[in-house]
């Protein structure tokens, strides 16, 4: 604060020596003056205007207690506006499976031939993978859109997060690590919209092929184009791994 709390006066010359005298003044700066000022007031708004138990006991007066309040630091006047303002009214804990559990149903995305409907849903045993619906009339009917889908991968400990249509309208595309390794691969299901055979063949999930095979392989920039509905390009760290080739 010495910077604050001095003041130069004008300068005097004395055998050719200038001289700067320096008077200091014994107040603060006006700003943080007013800054104190303004948060002691902040604070007041949201303290309460009942009196403490100890106050009861010791019978002190309103006006006491006005002067208590003025008297008190402007950090514990800070730390009372913070705990005040973090509670709550309800004392019900919402549960862990509303945040961080799956979806019923996510992602939803259109065949290019707007006859099928892929998206993520939770397998039997709770990871997230593809399904499809291509009989929309039926499902409308039995306002069932989602839950009568068919699951056509069958990933059993790591959720699929994405998913995409190759121009086929038939092939069905998606990324996948092995065990978090974060190496992720392409993979595809071919012929993902074919109805089942019979209806024994209802629970046969299709086996997906791995485009990019390799150990510590990364497949990543996938592109697809409609003149080109058999063929993608996707880059791959398979040559050297700090470096992407497409392919």
């Amino acid at each position: 604060l010495d910077i604050f709390n001095q003041q130069k006066t004008p300068r005097t010359e004395s055998n050719s020596v200038v001289h700067y005298p320096v008077r200091r003044r014994a107040m603060m700066p006006n700003a943080f003056i007013a800054t104190i000022v303004a948060l002691t007031g902040v604070a007041s708004a949201f303290l309460p205007t009942a009196p403490s138990p100890t106050s009861v006991v010791h019978h002190r007066s309103s006006h006491q207690n006005h002067h208590h309040l003025q008297s008190s630091s402007p950090l514990t006047l800070l730390s009372m506006v913070t705990a005040k303002s973090t509670t709550t009214t309800s004392e019900e804990l919402i549960p862990r499976e509303i945040l961080f559990g799956n979806p019923e149903n996510t992602s939803p995305l259109l065949s290019p031939d707007g006859n099928h409907l892929a998206y993520l849903a939770p397998s039997p045993d709770g990871v997230m993978n593809i399904f499809i619906r291509s009989n929309f009339a039926a499902a409308a009917d039995e306002n069932e859109l989602f839950v009568a889908g068919r699951m056509i991968t069958n990933s059993p400990k790591r959720a699929i997060r994405s998913l995409a249509w190759a121009y086929d309208s038939s092939t069905i595309f998606y990324m996948q690590d092995d065990d978090g390794d974060e190496n992720f691969h392409l993979f595809a299901v071919d012929n993902a919209t074919l109805p089942a055979a019979s209806s024994d063949d209802d629970g046969i999930i299709p086996t997906a092929r791995d485009l990019t095979p390799g150990k510590d392989v990364k497949a990543q920039n996938i592109f697809t184009n409609y003149r080109y509905p058999d063929q993608i390009l996707v880059g791959t760290n398979q040559r050297n791994p700090k470096v992407f080739d497409m392919y």
